[in-house]
């Protein structure tokens, strides 16, 4: 939905879902974080972070294992777009254990993004380099479009060192995995 502009229709119908009386609670749990995830996207944190706790909440004893960890992964985010980096890394570190535990590539890496993000937003260099290596080795496993991620950060952090011509050269590896 988000790839063709579609999120505010998805929205729509995730929001249906979730106030069908008598909902399983795995079904609305799903419809939460599908919801969730394009309140996130379209800036709107406070719904996203009420769809999640509510999600992660009805989900605790009947949801999918995968869902739950979207949910932590995503609420990592949220509160990392909000500013509360002490929550979103420990978001994050739930997510990477959920992932974890249905040896989610996709989860893993993505909570392991998040964690980079973090340290870049609080100058630790360093740590955004080991994320991103770890990031990296994992995505390995879910396919070629995933590299364009560590790939994106990882120019940021060469911008952040004044190393532009390292980052121009991870842009443009960044667009050789999309072409692939």
């Amino acid at each position: 939905w988000l790839i063709q502009g579609r999120g505010t229709e998805a929205l729509q119908w995730f929001q249906q879902m979730a106030k069908v009386p008598g909902i399983r609670p795995a079904i609305e749990t799903k419809a939460l974080v599908g919801a969730s995830v394009m309140w996130y996207t379209q800036g709107q944190l406070g719904h996203a972070r009420e769809g999640l706790t509510r999600a992660l909440t009805v989900g605790r004893d009947s949801a999918d294992a995968d869902v739950l960890a979207m949910a932590e992964i995503l609420f990592g985010h949220v509160e990392q777009a909000g500013g509360n980096l002490d929550r979103s890394r420990e978001r994050f570190t739930r997510g990477i254990q959920r992932a974890r535990s249905i040896s989610s590539a996709w989860g893993i890496g993505n909570a392991l993004l998040g964690m980079a993000g973090i340290s870049l937003a609080t100058g630790d260099m360093n740590a955004a380099e080991r994320a991103l290596d770890d990031a990296t080795l994992v995505f390995r496993d879910a396919g070629p479009w995933f590299l364009n991620l560590p790939l994106y950060i990882r120019a940021n952090l060469a911008l952040r060192r004044g190393k532009a011509d390292e980052a121009i050269a991870l842009i443009r590896e960044s667009l050789c995995c999309s072409r692939e």
